[in-house]
């Protein structure tokens, strides 16, 4: 039997986690994916820009390809640049939960959720 067990991010440098057993175990993913959805939500809300980003982006990096954002660091338009930056940033809650919370480790601060085998 399968079932959902949330974990929280709580050291940016050493990447530590630890188990958020005060969630309890799911049996059901879609309540379990909802929890998630909910808890991750708050943490969003407290912070000032999320910190997600869309595949090939972050504070530090973006593809070659994108002129703009490489003009804007090359001249150093730097209010530019976070203008063109933030158009890459997700805050939909529900698509960063798919992309970066479900069976992998969770970003600072924020929660992911992990199958797990339940023996009887």
């Amino acid at each position: 039997m399968k079932g959902y067990v949330f974990t929280f991010g709580y050291d940016d440098f050493g990447e530590d986690v630890a188990p958020a057993h005060e969630e309890g175990i799911y049996l059901n993913f879609d309540k379990a994916f909802k929890r998630l959805c909910e808890l991750n939500s708050k943490m969003l809300n407290s912070k000032k820009k999320s910190p997600f980003f869309e595949k090939g982006y972050s504070e530090d990096y973006y593809p070659d390809n994108d002129i703009e954002l490489k003009q804007a660091e090359e001249t150093k338009n730097w209010e530019l640049f976070d203008t063109l930056l933030n158009k890459h940033r997700i805050t939909d809650i529900e698509k960063i939960c798919s992309m970066y919370c479900v069976n992998k480790k969770p970003y600072f601060e924020f929660y992911a959720i992990e199958e797990i085998e339940i023996f009887e």
